[in-house]
């Protein structure tokens, strides 16, 4: 497809005739109904599919790097936004008719009568002047009278009530649609900032477009000033004052009682800024385009505050809370994440993190239940959590043994253990743990002195549960042995070229034996974070993909503790926006909020965080 060759004249032309089509298709439905409020909101949809088709047409013929790739992700992101008025006025206008047909059905039906949905049907048609057939169309978008052959009097009074509550919700861009963004607790009197939500969706559209515009059109090499100029602009358009910035910081810091209206600005202009540092830096190592890149990274920071301004139209929503919600469900996945690091840094794939967790909680509970009544309860708590440690480990020599010794294939001896794990953890629980009346017990919280008080973070970062904070102690320790002591060479050493480690003296196949050790031990501390510290029981299969993702986070932090970190925090930041929205009430289906832990899991495995090199060695036993 490379060899052929269109010129601008021929590829506009061919844009133009996607575009007529996706439109030609996107109007039948409309012209089709008599809805002619549908025609914005469907030529919107023909739009965005069109900019799709044709930028995946463009790419076959010219090829397209990550840059360009994510470009289309952020003009089509764009779109959405700056087209959500079209979509939200035709769902407005669509409810708005539905609730004065079911009035007027409410107007003709006795509070003792029932009536069948071709009635319904006829006095909406003759409420509204539409024909039977557009009538039935527009209250099949009722779901409470999906299915019914009568209908009650109280059903049509409850399906009033749900489509006035839907109408209040279609606020999203209206001019006095606003989202309040809170700083702590509201019965403290904490600060929050008050964010008019369309203006904040413009921003953010134009934004998007403007960064996806830039990585798709300018070339991969430019003008030294050209692009400092350019970027100086995008930190100009998306970085409020540094000066503005720490003032609005010093002032959530006094815990003021009143309002701070600017401060969620100042605070993401902050990390726009910080991102846009980094942006700079890893888009010149990866030699793309500068510009591109750079705003891309900053605009991507915009995109978690705007979901959480969107879904709270109308409410509140603790950032805070948020935040610390996000750091304790990545607690699990970065401890996984460190685990698999131990290994695979000595060239062992360790795909059995999953089953040494499940293991680990297990066991670990099962120690509890038969040491709490022997001695008192934190003292149980603290042997119970070594021993879902040990159970990791020794689940960990395991799949050494199979792994190192008998040189099994690694990804079938820790699916083999995975299987295990599920088995055998299942046994346990039906055997010895269902008949019993085990507590709801979990490890207690420690505040650290002095810290805890700080304001704001304090209670988020400093007044939690032990294996919380092992979770920092493992990613400072990690770091440091593996990057910047001898034994943490000669691991790495065994992982890249283990036969040049071998040549200067090196025991590989201990060096292994021990680096699996330890990410089995670790693993088992992720086990006990599900039993002993956030549930204080047992259920089947609890740690529900944990130690999969964990893996995903490991590659997305390229093998280091602190990128892990971030995959993990990322990963705990998707699973508590499920919970966060659920709570706000947002008209999503809980099916697909379930699902965003795992999706962003496969996007990151679709390779969307770039080019990833694991260890040389990574998988490969070694053969003296």
């Amino acid at each position: 497809m490379r060899d052929l060759k269109l010129n601008l004249l021929q590829r506009v032309i061919a844009a133009s005739v996607i575009f007529l089509v996706c439109a030609a298709i996107a109007l039948i439905e409309p012209l089709r109904s008599g809805n002619s409020h549908h025609i914005l909101a469907n030529l919107s949809f023909a739009l965005i599919a069109a900019v799709f088709l044709t930028m995946i047409g463009w790419f076959i013929l010219d090829g397209a790097s990550r840059i360009k790739v994510f470009g289309l992700f952020f003009i089509m992101v764009s779109l959405l936004i700056m087209t959500v008025p079209l979509r939200t006025r035709s769902q407005q206008i669509d409810t708005e008719l539905r609730l004065q047909g079911i009035r007027a059905v409410l107007d003709e039906v006795g509070e003792d009568e029932t009536i069948d949905p071709a009635g319904v049907v006829a006095i909406t048609a003759e409420e509204l002047g539409f024909t039977e057939r557009r009538s039935e169309r527009l209250l099949g978008g009722i779901s409470r009278l999906y299915g019914l052959d009568t209908i009650e009097y109280q059903t049509l009074l409850r399906t009033q009530g749900d489509l006035e509550e839907e109408l209040e919700r279609i606020t999203i861009f209206a001019p006095e649609a606003q989202s309040t963004i809170r700083y702590g607790d509201v019965r403290e009197e904490a600060p929050a900032s008050t964010v008019q939500t369309r203006g904040w969706l413009i921003f953010v559209g134009i934004s998007f477009f403007v960064g996806g515009l830039l990585a798709l059109s300018l070339p991969e090499k430019l003008n030294e000033w050209l692009q400092m100029g350019l970027i100086t602009a995008a930190l100009l358009l998306l970085t409020p004052l540094v000066v503005s910035v720490l003032s609005a910081m010093i002032e959530i810091l006094k815990r003021g009682t009143g309002g701070i209206p600017s401060a969620l600005w100042w605070v993401i202009g902050l990390l726009a800024f910080a991102a846009s540092i980094g942006a700079i830096a890893y888009t010149k190592r990866q030699n793309e385009n500068v510009v591109g890149g750079t705003w891309q990274i900053v605009s991507g920071v915009l995109l978690l505050p705007t979901v959480l301004i969107v879904a709270g139209v109308g409410k509140q929503t603790n950032v805070l809370t948020m935040f610390a919600e996000s750091l304790r469900l990545a607690t699990p996945v970065v401890i996984g994440a460190i685990s698999g690091l131990w290994s695979e840094r000595s060239g062992v794939v360790n795909i059995a993190i999953e089953g040494m967790m499940l293991a680990g909680a297990c066991f670990g509970f099962t120690a509890y239940f038969y040491l709490g009544d022997m001695m008192p309860s934190n003292q149980a708590l603290f042997i119970s959590v070594i021993i879902s440690i040990i159970t990791g480990g020794v689940m960990a020599m395991l799949h050494a043994w199979m792994s190192i010794t008998f040189k099994t294939d690694q990804i079938i001896s820790g699916t083999v253990i995975n299987i295990l794990a599920v088995g055998l953890t299942s046994f346990v629980r039906r055997q010895w743990l269902l008949s019993t009346d085990a507590g709801r017990v979990t490890l207690p919280s420690i505040a650290v002195p002095g810290l805890s008080k700080i304001p704001l973070i304090g209670p988020v970062l400093f007044n939690n549960k032990p294996i919380f904070y092992s979770m920092f102690i493992l990613l400072i320790v990690t770091y440091y042995v593996i990057f910047h002591t001898s034994w943490g060479l000669r691991i790495r050493a065994v992982g890249e070229h283990p036969h040049a480690a071998d040549t200067v003296g090196i025991n590989v196949f201990r060096t292994r034996y021990i680096a699996v050790l330890i990410s089995g031990l670790i693993a088992g501390l992720g086990g006990a974070w599900f039993s002993l510290e956030t549930v204080g029981g047992f259920d089947d299969s609890m740690t529900s993909g944990r130690g999969f993702i964990a893996l995903a986070a490991m590659i997305f932090g390229k093998w280091n503790p602190f990128g892990s970190f971030f995959g993990g925090l990322l990963f705990g930041f998707a699973d508590a926006l499920g919970t966060r929205f659920q709570i706000l009430d947002v008209p999503v289906p809980p099916q697909f909020l379930q699902i965003l832990p795992y999706l962003t899991t496969m996007i990151v495995l679709a390779g969307l965080i770039g080019r990833t090199a694991s260890p040389a060695a990574d998988g490969v036993p070694y053969e003296k």
